[in-house]
């Protein structure tokens, strides 16, 4: 049996629960349930984090902003936007790591609790028995902190990176979520999940945001390609985002990172009910389906998101039938 042969990009909004007080669609294009999606107050931000106050800037509009091309105006205002958000009253990196987005990170947890409520009788999918595992945890823990504030799961992170598990625990540790986060250690660099997955383990999602570009020299190329773009010159071995090596690249890039995630679900089909994975480019999307439709019978989706102007989809697939899910559900959530 194959892979149904099902491209289903649902361009309708996302299930949407929990009513927001303006459900227009809004500039930035974020999920209705997303708490940036009216843009960053600032007055607000830096009423709860007062760090942030020395980054803000008026724009031509006489409008509060941040010089988004300074690193440490954007951690600050990721620790402000977790504080005022999230509850999360402690957050930082170490230089040169990767910091998130928060929007867009909040996004595909969101997109993905709509996912997960599809068969849970469309109710919001909430409580400590739904268990997520984010692929490649960083230093920054974001997945997982923000799933666990906004949706109470039960939450694990693999990465391979010491320094980036020690600052993660860090903040988990500040934060009293230390019971509430799981930190893998992955000692293999050529597996994902198989090595770390033991018999009896089920996770009912698991997300990932793969490394974007296949080489060093990528990253150099994008760097200054952006920086052209802005006007701007810039060393291109400091970025605005950070980032370790091994955060934004790998061999093959995003492509052979989601393929080989898909192969190793192939051989664990009842230990997780979806898998999904961010994927940036575009062009991609074909490969990786080609590659599903080898795969055992199941069901793939394309969800897409946009922030701004920048567009991404999360790929998502599954081994079980809506039937088996359901049962998955009532067993494991009930």
């Amino acid at each position: 049996m194959y892979f149904k042969r099902r491209w289903f990009v649902d361009k309708s909004p996302p299930l949407c629960l929990e009513k927001t007080q303006d459900m227009k669609i809004r500039k930035l294009n974020l999920h209705p349930n997303n708490p940036h999606n009216q843009g960053y107050d600032f007055e607000a931000l830096v009423n709860v984090y007062a760090e942030l106050n020395k980054y803000v800037v008026l724009n031509p509009h006489q409008e509060k902003t941040i010089d988004f091309t300074n690193s440490k105006a954007v951690i600050s205002l990721n620790a402000a936007l977790l504080r005022l958000h999230y509850n999360i009253k402690n957050w930082s990196i170490p230089d040169g790591f990767l910091c998130p987005p928060i929007p867009g990170r909040a996004d595909y947890m969101l997109n993905i609790a709509d996912l997960l409520s599809e068969d849970f009788h469309n109710k919001r999918a909430k409580g400590n028995k739904i268990k997520m595992w984010d692929i490649g945890l960083g230093a920054n823990c974001i997945y997982p902190l923000i799933a666990h504030q906004m949706f109470n799961w039960s939450c694990t992170g693999s990465e391979i990176d010491d320094t980036a598990i020690q600052n993660a625990q860090t903040i988990l540790k500040e934060n009293s979520l230390e019971n509430k986060v799981s930190i893998l250690k992955q000692s293999d660099p050529q597996s994902l999940i198989k090595n770390l997955l033991a018999e009896g383990d089920y996770y009912d999602v698991i997300v990932c945001n793969p490394p974007f570009h296949e080489s060093p020299q990528a990253i150099i190329d994008a760097a200054e390609l952006k920086w052209k773009k802005l006007g701007k010159s810039q060393n291109t071995a400091q970025l605005n985002f950070g980032g370790q090596s091994q955060e934004l690249w790998c061999e093959g890039g995003e492509l052979n990172f989601v393929s080989k995630l898909i192969s190793e679900s192939a051989e664990l089909p009842n230990s997780v009910m979806w898998y999904t994975s961010l994927v940036s480019k575009q062009e991609n999307l074909d490969i990786l389906v080609d590659k599903l439709s080898g795969m055992p019978e199941g069901e793939y989706r394309i969800i897409p998101m946009s922030q701004g102007q920048k567009k991404s989809r999360i790929l998502v697939w599954t081994y079980l039938t809506r039937k088996q899910r359901k049962a998955w559900i009532n067993y494991r959530w009930n």
